[in-house]
């Protein structure tokens, strides 16, 4: 399943929340998501914004016995 973005207001402004579920035959490495998007100001003027996560370690799957 590919991520998931939801937006909700918070305090004049937007909070943007991704969620990954990340597939067990996603190579074991360092990942970062990166969220490329619009903002508007009161005018309803387009800026475009992005965003970068802190890296992220993906290990490999523990197989359960």
């Amino acid at each position: 399943r590919p991520a998931v973005i939801s937006a909700t207001r918070d305090h004049g402004g937007s909070r943007i929340t991704i969620t990954w579920d990340i597939p067990a035959a996603v190579t074991p490495g360092d990942y970062r998501i990166r969220y490329l998007g619009d903002a508007s100001d009161d005018a309803g003027r387009l800026t475009q914004i992005t965003g970068t996560s802190p890296t992220f370690e993906v290990g490999p799957v523990e197989q359960k016995v």
